[in-house]
């Protein structure tokens, strides 16, 4: 069995082979399975002669079986090749498995032959049962059309090293246009409406980038409205509250999108992304720690806060609230000595800077939101 995403890239290769006469599609999405088909269809030639089944409502019993098989054992009339799509193929499997097998056994079909579903393999066993051990055993190909998962497998790998981010590539590759791991994983972490709505936004992108060889994180950030400087103040924001989740699919972000340099350029430099950060949670993290210290002294809340974050910019003390809120001077003054330890590991060369600022921010989150007010200090006035 091969994954969809893979079947799907050797078919788009540069005079790619034919594939087998036999296919078999199977898994959940049915986006992914449709997708399969067309490129099976483009692969076997540009003009093909398709017969499309449903095994349940158009072909059934013996007189289904005698309808397919003869389909099978016919070349087509004006020598095209020929492709026969069976649908709903679990339960021919069930009804005709035997006969399937006999033939594959016994005979090559004039045709390639498709079938498709959701469960044609369990996905839990992959055991084959002997119909599909027999196709195989005459050349199938089983292609794995199920869940494509958005994060990598394994720790240490980059937030773009995914299934999902592979199969964006492949899409875009399709639709005649390069595109990087980077800028798939942009793409379908904005999008949240499945498969189909991600292939939605990237062909609209692709009408939007015109004889543009590439789609590229700008493109995407034209398209969909995400600034990148915005996902460096939600990173620091979200960390200052303590929040896992959302600060590391803001993290997550960064790295994929990159920030803006001094010339207001986009970088990727991992590096320079993790210096950023450091050096703008530092601030943040000494900003709430001078208001705990006005608040000890007896001042309230919004005094504190227009001393140290500035009395014209109010409308920044509801999230600053929060923050104190939801962070004691103790974990402040850890953040700030971890920052440290950060700051040399990164400039000694101490492993890859997202992997060791991922293990800095989950050393100094919570998993669950942190309860209002639960500090020493609150941030009530």
């Amino acid at each position: 069995m091969i994954k969809v995403v893979r079947f799907i890239d050797d078919c788009l290769k540069p005079q790619a082979k034919k594939p087998p006469r036999w296919l078999i599609f199977t898994g959940e999405e049915e986006f992914l399975r449709s997708e399969a088909k067309d490129v099976a269809k483009r692969c076997v030639g540009d003009d093909v002669d398709l017969w499309d089944y449903d095994w349940e409502s158009e072909l059934s019993g013996d007189e289904g079986r005698l309808t397919l098989f003869d389909e099978l054992r016919t070349a087509s009339l004006f020598g095209e090749p020929k492709i026969v799509v069976i649908r709903k193929a679990s339960k021919f499997f069930k009804d005709q498995g035997k006969a399937i097998a006999r033939f594959a056994a016994e005979e090559d079909p004039q045709a390639w032959v498709i079938f498709e579903d959701d469960s044609i393999v369990k996905r839990k066993t992959k055991k084959l049962t002997k119909p599909l051990q027999a196709l195989v055993d005459a050349g199938a190909q089983i292609v794995d059309c199920g869940t494509l998962y958005s994060s990598p497998f394994g720790f240490g790998k980059p937030v773009w090293d995914s299934d999902l981010s592979r199969w964006v590539v492949t899409r875009a590759k399709s639709l005649g246009k390069r595109m990087s791991p980077q800028a798939a994983y942009c793409l379908h972490s904005r999008e949240a409406s499945g498969l189909r709505g991600i292939a939605a936004q990237l062909e609209k992108i692709i009408l939007s980038i015109g004889d543009a060889e590439e789609v590229r994180t700008e493109d995407i950030d034209r398209h969909m409205g995400k600034d990148v400087e915005s996902s460096v103040f939600e990173a620091v924001d979200q960390f200052a509250l303590g929040s896992m989740s959302e600060t590391m699919s803001a993290i997550d972000r960064l790295f994929c999108q990159g920030i803006k340099d001094a010339k207001g350029k986009r970088t990727m430099d991992a590096q320079a992304i993790a210096m950023r950060l450091i050096a703008m949670i530092s601030t943040r993290m000494r900003e709430l720690g001078r208001i705990f210290e006005l608040r000890r002294d007896g001042a309230d809340f919004d005094s504190a806060c227009g001393q140290v974050i500035g009395r014209g910019r109010t409308f920044l003390f509801p999230k600053i609230r929060a923050q104190i809120s939801a962070r004691s001077p103790k974990e402040l003054g850890q953040v700030v000595v971890d920052l440290a330890s950060l700051d040399r590991d990164l400039k000694s060369g101490g492993g890859h800077p997202r992997d060791l600022f991922v293990v800095f921010a989950l050393r100094n989150l919570r998993s669950s939101a942190p309860k209002p007010g639960a500090n020493t200090y609150g941030g009530r006035s």
